[in-house]
């Protein structure tokens, strides 16, 4: 007889256990917020039959990631394609995601085990902020069909790049939302505090930190004359797998010298928050240098390898499209680099979108597990949407995340709003399939659309004109 394994609310699976500093901060910030609901979490770690170099890498108990995992005390669980199905023992709820899981050609590394097809008809199962990791799916076309009908056994999907939207769709015919990468909602203090336990001498001078996964001659010109520029020092980290370190290194020329050794996670972390401007190719580089209030580059290449559209969904998301270019050498000539951020406005952005990500993902881990694909974007035409608002008795209007200021809005025929006490909240129209509330003076005040069904039940959240930070929700 097996043995009995123990039992938690939700597993999670994905690429958390790798060598990637970005997918490790990922899944850390995913840990935590399920966590925060207070549901217990084990962490699942699948290795296929034949693993490429890279997975012989993770295993090595001294590698950085797996110091860090230690310090951080996961509760694990490691599976082979031989036993992958006893998986179903460990939960109820299953949460793959975030990062490229859905690549098709990283998912096929693991026998597609991120697509859940070992998981059982009779489990919850949620893909978070789940990446194709560029605009077009690599998976064969053949493959497709089979690929859409693992996709329709989830609960909820949702995808962290606005392309993947249009992907599911059109590719797989299968509706999700767009949501951040949970390294860009969690709080960034909780982020900083990992760099507390750092093992890496700093210095008194400020400096100019590169986090450079392609490394190339161009890169290096603009980073040197960045930095000239700046009156900064260099210091660079490289990719955090290692098999190809030394390459990375050799790639760098003469900024080989200012490679930083012996990175793990906290270290990593540590750099950031200290640097005084940072020059990245990376997605997650990207997301550090907003969470760690930098000014900062972006230098990829037209034809980037890694995918360009995570790096643009993230800039269409905060507004910060200056601060990418394709011409490395430029950095250093175009004022746009060294115009400092205003952070306001961006974090503003990013609470508003965090509260929306977190509100998904926590509704999701409690929806029925008979409602597939169960929270999803709605299109309603303008006489539908005003048949919803009128049609409903009882309407419950509050801020998200908080307890709402009265559960009895009533939407009348004439045009006004009934059951609340408030000069913002008089009137009510629908227009282009967005419901607009304002004033006695007729004056704009919020600006709801149909974000999604909770169990089959209308959802609406809204923008505050006066305050953008202002998240409203209408249910």
């Amino acid at each position: 007889m097996g043995e009995t394994l123990k039992k938690y609310d939700v597993a999670i699976l994905g690429v958390w256990y790798g060598l990637n500093y970005g997918s490790l901060l990922t899944y850390y910030a995913l840990r935590k917020q399920i966590e925060a609901t207070g549901k217990s979490v084990v962490m699942v770690q699948y290795l296929p039959d034949n693993k490429p170099a890279s997975m012989s890498d993770e295993q090595r108990p001294e590698a950085h990631n797996n110091q860090f995992i230690a310090k951080q005390g996961y509760e694990t669980h490691l599976l082979q394609s031989s036993n992958a199905r006893s998986v179903n023992e460990l939960a109820d709820t299953f949460v793959v995601g975030s990062d490229q899981v859905w690549n098709y050609h990283i998912a096929r590394l693991y026998d597609e085990f991120f697509y859940m097809s070992a998981i059982d008809a009779n489990k919850r199962k949620i893909a978070n902020a789940v990446s194709f990791g560029h605009a077009v799916d690599f998976a064969p076309a053949e493959e497709r069909p089979r690929i859409a009908n693992l996709m329709k056994r989830f609960n909820a999907i949702s995808v962290r790049e606005d392309s993947g939207v249009d992907l599911m769709r059109t590719e797989y015919g299968v509706p999700a939302e767009w949501h951040a990468d949970p390294l860009l909602t969690i709080d960034s203090e909780d982020i900083r505090a990992l760099g507390t336990d750092a093992k890496i001498e700093l210095g008194e001078k400020p400096y100019l930190l590169a986090y450079i996964l392609d490394p190339s001659e161009d890169k290096i010109n603009g980073i040197m004359g960045l930095a000239a520029k700046l009156g900064l020092e260099i210091k660079v980290v490289v990719d955090g797998f290692a098999h190809n370190r030394t390459a990375n290194i050799e790639r760098l020329g003469v900024l080989a010298e200012k490679a930083q050794d012996n990175v793990g996670v906290e270290e990593f972390v540590d750099l950031f928050a200290n640097s005084s401007y940072v020059v990245t190719d990376s997605f997650h580089g990207t997301v550090m240098s907003i969470k760690m209030e930098k000014d900062f580059a972006i230098v990829t290449t037209a034809k980037m390898h890694r995918g360009q559209t995570r790096i643009d969904s993230l800039l269409r998301l905060t507004g910060l499209f200056a601060r990418h270019t394709f011409d490395a050498n430029a950095i250093a000539g175009r004022r746009r680099f060294v115009t400092p951020i205003d952070y306001t406005q961006v974090n503003q952005l990013i609470s508003r979108t965090a509260a929306l990500s977190k509100l998904w993902l926590t509704t999701a881990l409690d929806i029925p597990i008979d409602v597939k694909i169960g929270i999803s974007p709605v299109k309603l035409d303008d006489g539908e949407l005003s048949d919803i608002m009128i049609g409903k008795k009882n309407w419950s209007f509050g801020l998200l995340g908080k307890p709402p200021y009265t559960e009895e809005v009533r939407f009348l025929a004439d045009g006004t709003i009934a059951g609340i006490q408030s000069k913002n909240e008089f009137y009510w129209e629908v227009r282009n399939s967005t419901l607009l509330l304002s004033n006695r003076q007729r004056e704009l005040t919020h600006s709801f659309s149909l974000k999604s069904l909770k169990f089959g039940k209308p959802v609406l959240h809204g923008d505050t004109v006066f305050d953008h930070s202002l998240v409203h929700v209408l249910s």
